[in-house]
């Protein structure tokens, strides 16, 4: 039977999603625009597997406290640390910006996961958006669906050439979605 409880982690609350079992605990973790919610099914198979697993609602998303202000990267890594600290070693299961939550946790606490799965990674070097961050060009058709929209081109341009960067990595640097 899942279970719903509030927890913190990084100073971010959040609803939890988890059902009992034994072994090491599966960490899940929801794409953009979404919530814990999207992992039930996977929740109930896990349980009956006997598998310890909680879902968590990312800050912003869900039930979970809404994001700071600034770059986002730094603000998912922080909530995926103390989540990590606060499960022991797991393994982490994402999808989209889930995965790349997971991945970049991973990459910084060796030690605490145990494994990762990660679907759909969109800060994966084949993405249009990591492919965008790096090159600072925009896909042709992403301005073709903007095309009808009153504003003025060079507004549109520096808006999507600077401001995702900037959104996803911060202010004066230099992405690598490689790393």
């Amino acid at each position: 039977m899942i279970t719903e409880s509030r927890a913190g982690f990084g100073g971010v609350g959040t609803r939890v999603l988890s059902v009992p079992g034994s072994g090491t605990p599966v960490v899940l973790l929801h794409g953009y625009a979404d919530s814990a919610d999207t992992w039930r099914g996977v929740l109930t198979r896990l349980e009956a597997l006997g598998r310890r697993t909680l879902a968590v609602d990312l800050l912003g998303f869900g039930q979970a406290d809404p994001r700071g202000t600034g770059p986002l990267l730094p603000q998912f890594d922080g909530f995926a640390d103390a989540l990590l600290t606060e499960t022991g070693p797991a393994v982490l299961v994402g999808n989209s910006l889930g995965a790349a939550t997971a991945l970049r946790a991973a990459a910084r606490n060796p030690d605490l996961a145990a494994a990762v799965v990660a679907l759909d990674d969109p800060l994966n070097a084949r993405h249009w958006l990591a492919n965008l961050a790096r090159r600072r060009a925009v896909p042709a058709g992403f301005w073709s669906l903007l095309a009808r929209i009153p504003v003025p081109d060079s507004a549109l341009r520096r808006l999507t050439v600077n401001a995702v960067p900037r959104v996803l990595y911060g202010p004066g640097i230099t992405a690598d979605p490689r790393s």
